[in-house]
């Protein structure tokens, strides 16, 4: 039990840590609430007007989060992921997924934004 408190301990240390790079404030974070696996992935990619690959399917990922980088709203989902269709993530926002093994796109209205991930 210890342990996994130790691992959940270390999720929630990356949480904050990772807003508070970026100056987000954190009032009521979301706590996830898997037990960690030990293994963490993280990239940027530049997002345009087509539908672009920001992480792949994985189905041993226990959680997720994305960051809009940029100062551009952009719009996150499937493969074909619209404006009209999508998930509206704006400048600057983070969005936490717990458990989530899908392929994210994302898409822009007009220019390009970029768009950072942590996955666990």
């Amino acid at each position: 039990m210890q342990r996994a408190l130790f691992w959940l301990g270390l999720s929630l240390i990356a949480i904050l840590s990772y807003a508070s790079v970026y100056g987000q404030t954190v009032t009521n974070p979301t706590i996830i609430t898997t037990i960690s696996t030990g293994a963490m992935a993280h990239n940027q990619v530049v997002i345009g007007q087509l539908p672009t690959l920001i992480l792949a399917m994985n189905m041993k990922r226990r959680s997720l989060i994305i960051r809009n980088q940029g100062a551009v709203d952009m719009y996150i989902g499937n493969n074909i992921v619209t404006t009209a269709t999508g998930l509206l993530l704006k400048a600057n926002e983070v969005i936490i997924l717990d458990r989530s093994y899908a392929a994210w796109y994302g898409i822009t209205a007009a220019v390009n934004t970029t768009v950072g991930y942590v996955e666990e």
